[in-house]
């Protein structure tokens, strides 16, 4: 009897002793430990392949060598506010459009010069002179019409306020307003100097607006096949 009963007990501590060893739940997670050091960068990859080359752009210099157009403008802004602007267009078209145009014995000189290198989304302020001549270098020499535009000139105040102009002016007897007329037809060069008033309805301001400067440029001349 006394060997059944400590037979029972061993049992039953061995039994506590499986049932202590089998998984329990378990427990929450502990708390993150300290970042570790940085590592040190990796080695460079190697360089790509060189890009294809683009092509040449028109330069400043060669944009620039067929003369320029100086514009004053004196004026007042939309705000009412009295303005003075002058203005050198000193570019040339990079479609070479100057040119020299004859009619019978009427000759159209055409110029355009832009405020900086053309663009024809971004950089789109130019200037635009024509002037018609009859009998050019003859001993009877007349102007005959003058026809001029300026597009997209931003004025720009001391105050740090502006507005766009842009205006346009023509008329059939430009003599009273074109004075020291000279055209050399030898490497045709063209000067001249300017002074005329535009009319609110013809400007950008709205006001009445005094135009005045000078032209001296080359002017290209196409050759056209016979």
């Amino acid at each position: 009897m006394k060997k059944a009963t400590i037979l029972c007990i061993s049992l039953l501590a061995l039994s506590i002793g499986f049932v202590s060893c089998s998984d329990g739940a378990d427990g929450l997670p502990g708390t993150n430990g300290n970042p570790g050091e940085t590592g040190q960068p990796g080695s460079k990859g190697n360089p790509g392949t060189d890009g294809t080359n683009g092509e040449d752009a028109l330069g400043y210099e060669e944009l620039t060598k067929y003369g320029s157009v100086t514009v004053n403008l004196e004026g007042t802004r939309p705000d009412d506010v009295p303005f003075e602007n002058t203005t050198e267009f000193k570019f040339s078209n990079t479609e070479l459009t100057d040119g020299i145009y004859i009619e019978n014995n009427i000759t159209l000189l055409y110029n355009a010069r832009f405020l900086s290198i053309p663009d024809d989304t971004y950089q789109n302020v130019y200037q635009e002179a024509f002037l018609a001549v009859e009998n050019l270098g003859g001993e009877i020499e007349a102007l005959d019409n003058f026809y001029y535009m300026i597009t997209n000139l931003p004025i720009i105040g001391e105050d740090h306020k502006y507005f766009v102009l842009n205006l346009t002016f023509g008329q059939n007897d430009p003599s009273d307003i074109i004075q020291d007329f000279v055209f050399d037809p030898s490497d045709n060069h063209l000067t001249y100097t300017y002074s005329f008033a535009v009319n609110a309805a013809n400007n950008s301001s709205n006001h009445d607006l005094n135009v005045s400067g000078e032209v001296d440029v080359y002017l290209l001349d196409e050759l056209l096949e016979n």
